[in-house]
């Protein structure tokens, strides 16, 4: 897990996560407050080259079945496989969410300000480390080596190695406010 802002609070709360029947790491991210695929980047001392892992937004939830069906996705080198939801108009904060353009196996385009597009970004990946190689080319592109993980997938789709997997009917939302917590609390029934 990497972590930043209250790093502490997270680990004490989580600790080695064996009471949620995981093992966790903790990996302190010191450019918090940059885009989000400095953070990504911060991990990449965790994984051998090559090898694959998932990426999840840790504010998303989202139904088991998703997960089965991205980890079942073969990758090969390079190459990343996202979550896309085709079901725009049930989506929480269409204002917020990460745009897509999908074809139905690759994705061609992503953005929050995309005009046109025809899915959304549900904020769970499989990779390979080859993200961490277009996460670096995209924080060199920029002064203050800052770069979100969006610019990043950018540079995986011109490589045409960004995979789309369509989640069909399975549920997610991306919990960012108490408003997104009361819907995702109403649909689930918790």
């Amino acid at each position: 897990m990497v972590t930043g802002y209250k790093h502490e609070v997270m680990a004490q709360r989580l600790g080695d996560g064996g009471r949620y029947g995981l093992g966790l790491r903790y990996f302190f991210n010191p450019d918090w407050h940059k885009k989000n695929g400095v953070s990504v980047y911060a991990a990449r001392h965790c994984f051998s080259v090559g090898e694959q892992f998932l990426l999840m937004m840790s504010d998303h939830l989202f139904a088991p079945e998703m997960l089965a069906k991205l980890t079942a996705v073969p990758l090969a080198a390079g190459e990343i496989a996202l979550a896309v939801d085709r079901r725009i108009s049930e989506i929480f904060d269409i204002d917020d969410a990460m745009k897509v353009v999908f074809d139905g196996t690759h994705v061609k385009q992503i953005g929050k300000t995309l005009q046109e597009y025809n899915g959304i970004d549900c904020g769970l990946f499989k990779c390979t480390t080859g993200l961490f190689d277009a996460l670096a080319e995209a924080m060199a592109d920029n002064p203050e080596q800052d770069a979100g993980l969006a610019d990043g997938c950018r540079r995986v789709i011109a490589s045409g190695k960004m995979k789309g997997i369509d989640i069909e009917a399975a549920y997610w939302i991306d919990i960012d406010t108490p408003e997104a917590l009361a819907y995702a609390i109403s649909k689930l029934h918790l």
